[in-house]
């Protein structure tokens, strides 16, 4: 990976926490729902709880997981190549 698409990929998380914090903060000042207390609300009604959970799950799939399979998938197979062979 680059440097520039390294720094870009920073810069999007640092605004992503940066603008949740704002929020969170700006909802207790004011006496609002926080960003958790909404979801939660959301996740108990019996329609859009499954959805939002899909979505939600799906999101975390796509942030933390995807990008590892692959390397997984071939250190893997490299390993079971390895004991079949052995």
């Amino acid at each position: 990976m680059t440097p520039r698409f390294r720094l870009a990929g920073l810069v999007g998380w640092g605004a992503t926490v940066g603008v949740a914090i704002a929020y969170d903060v700006w909802a207790l000042r004011t006496k609002r729902p926080t960003m958790s207390r909404t979801l939660g609300h959301f996740l108990a009604q019996p329609l859009w709880g499954p959805v939002l959970a899909g979505a939600w799950a799906g999101l975390s799939y796509h942030l933390l997981i995807e990008e590892l399979l692959p390397a997984w998938a071939a250190s893997h197979g490299a390993q079971v190549r390895a004991a079949r062979s052995a």
